[in-house]
Formats: structure tokens, sequence, C-alpha cells
């Protein structure tokens, strides 16, 4: 079992790049990856993903050297235990409101004494038994990476106690949902938002977690980095795809000069 680099340049707090993945394709995850990004979520919360195109999409991202994070559907054990056992690089889990989910998700991603995930050296992460040795367990816990959103104003009221959960290893903003939880549906340049980020950021670092967050446009990748966000998603291929047939048949049909 490799050691998870990913995890350890998320630990100490280096950039990291990437982009949500709402299509569940192999081939959007080879062309990501040659485009220079570090990581893709795949987006299990939102997007059409299943277990096969889950497993096919991390798959290639090993091989191409773009690390697949999974967000599972929910904070829950079976959907925790089915996306660790396809061995990606980090899972990111939605809806983390206190300590105890906190304490839940990461001892769903954990085996005993850490946590109770279930084994079966039969799976990917074990090299489909290839590397099913004494020390299986203990490898895999100190590769495990969980990272946990904080989205909504209820969260944020909690997060001291969620950073100081030992397994916790990064906060994930969500801006959309932290906005529409303020009462500001989708304005997430908002100075009441922002400033509610900014003490997002602060009280991680304080806890010493690395902080992640979601840019829509490069103006907002720009303004987090300077704020000291090193873990920085950007934009989700779909809207990206769009945003550039948009232009692109815009400026077409523009009338000759």
């Amino acid at each position: 079992m490799q050691v998870n680099k990913f995890k350890k340049k998320l630990l100490e707090d280096e950039e990291l790049l990437g982009t949500f993945i709402n299509i569940p394709s192999t081939i959007m995850m080879e062309i990501i990856g040659k485009a220079g990004l570090d990581f893709a979520i795949l987006d299990g919360e939102h997007a059409p993903f299943n277990p096969e195109s889950f497993d096919s999409c991390i798959r290639t991202g090993d091989l191409c050297g773009l690390q697949p994070i999974v967000r599972v559907g929910d904070n829950f054990p079976v959907y925790i235990q089915r996306a660790v056992d396809l061995k990606p690089a980090a899972i990111l889990v939605p809806q983390v409101f206190s300590k105890e989910d906190a304490e839940a998700a990461v001892g769903a991603a954990y085996f005993p004494p850490a946590g109770t995930r279930g084994l079966s050296p039969n799976t990917r992460f074990a090299g489909y038994s290839a590397d099913n040795t004494a020390d299986l367990t203990d490898r895999a816990n100190e590769n495990m990476c969980v990272i946990c959103q904080a989205e909504l104003v209820d969260g944020i009221k909690n997060l001291d106690d969620i950073l100081a959960v030992k397994g916790v290893d990064a906060i994930y903003i969500g801006p959309y949902d932290l906005s529409a939880s303020m009462g500001l549906p989708g304005e997430v340049g908002h100075p009441d938002v922002e400033e509610m980020m900014r003490k997002i950021v602060s009280k991680a670092k304080d806890h010493g977690k690395t902080v992640g967050t979601y840019c829509q446009t490069l103006e907002m990748a720009q303004k987090w980095r300077r704020a000291g966000v090193k873990f920085l998603t950007l934009g989700v291929d779909t809207a990206v795809v769009y945003e550039a047939f948009r232009n692109f048949v815009g400026g077409v049909r523009e009338p000759l000069k």
C-alpha cells in the first residue's frame, strides 16, 4: 500500500488545486489531469455517480496523477465504507454539524481501535487481497484522510468542537450552502458571508487544520489564496464546459465586422 501523498501535502498546507466532477467519466478525469490540476472531487452528493463509475474514475485518477477524492452522499457508514474500500486519496463528508457528526464520519472511515470500519481484504484498498498483511489495517488508518464540510450556520457554531476531533484532517467551506443558511442564497461575495468564511479559516488555523473552499471564478480563487486558503476547488466540470461553449457560441453569433 503506497503512502498517501495527497494527505501529506494537505497536512503540510501545500497549495492544492482541483475541481468537482459531476460528469462520471474517465475521459473527463484524464482531461482534467492533463490540465494540471492536483485533485478531483467525485461528487456523490449531487452527481449521478454509482459504485462502478466511482471505481473507474478513481482508478483513472490514480493512473494519470490526479488525486481522486470522493464526496459521499451523506454522513452514513455504508456510504463511507463503500467509498474508502475503493481507496480514494480522501473522503469529503457533507452535513457535519456537530462533534458527534465528525466523530461518526471518522469512526466509519477508520479501522478499530480508531473506528468501526468493516474489513474486507478482497477489495481495492487491499490490492484485492495482494496487500493483506498483518499490518494492513494499521497502514490503511495511516493513509486515511477525512475532510468535513462546514457549510451551515448551525455547524459553524460547533466548529471548535468539530476541529478538535482526532481524525478530521481538514475543513471544507461550502460557500453556497453557507450563504443560503445565512439568508443570502447564492450571494457568496456578500460581506457577511465572506466575514463568516474568514472566521472559519481563522479557527481552522488556530487548530492547526487545513481549510479548503470552492471558487467559481478566478477572482474568488485569488481572493481566498490571499486569505491563506491553499486547498482550492476551481469550479465544476459541467459549469466550466457550459461557460466555455456559451462564450464560444455567443462570440460566433455576433455580427461580423
